[in-house]
């Protein structure tokens, strides 16, 4: 492995392992999963580019939720790639609304950079997770039996019985 590449992970196990154990996520390598209940499984992956080298790098974080399908196997460990529902951090960062890559050279803080992966993670990436939860099965009948009461409202208005 690569100077850069244990540097790299060396960041992520920083910024990432601990915080993300304490919200459910499994780590293993530079992907972390949470099974968020029906199959749906939450993966964080951190991605290093294929051009590192030497002291020089740069790391994104893709975010993707997984759901089983009918007709497909049920994976225990999707990759990111695999996940129905995916984002690129960066278009999640205010300051930046688009694809974010972290650089890395001789002159980078790591400390500075420990921190700034751990924020965009907690402050944006954890809230997109919970953004694309399904609404809760209470919320869902109580919205189909309000339609429900409106529609046989609507029919007694009308004198239009369905019996």
């Amino acid at each position: 492995m690569s100077a850069i590449s244990q540097r790299i992970d060396a960041i992520v196990r920083q910024a990432l392992a601990q915080p993300l154990k304490e919200q459910g996520f499994e780590r293993q390598g530079r992907s972390f999963r949470r099974a968020e209940g029906g199959g749906r499984i939450a993966v964080l992956q951190v991605q290093g580019s294929k051009w590192n080298y030497g002291d020089r790098g740069r790391f994104t974080v893709n975010l993707g939720i997984w759901q089983p399908m009918p007709g497909q196997p049920l994976l225990q460990r999707p990759k990111e790639y695999e996940c129905q529902t995916r984002q690129r951090i960066g278009f999640l960062l205010p300051e930046y609304r688009q694809d974010h890559w972290w650089q890395l050279d001789a002159h980078t803080d790591d400390a500075a950079m420990v921190q700034a992966l751990r924020q965009a993670v907690l402050e944006h990436g954890l809230p997109w997770f919970e953004a694309q939860r399904p609404p809760a099965v209470t919320q869902l009948a109580e919205g189909w039996l309000t339609r429900l009461r409106r529609w046989l409202q609507q029919r007694m208005q009308r004198g239009q019985r369905g019996d």
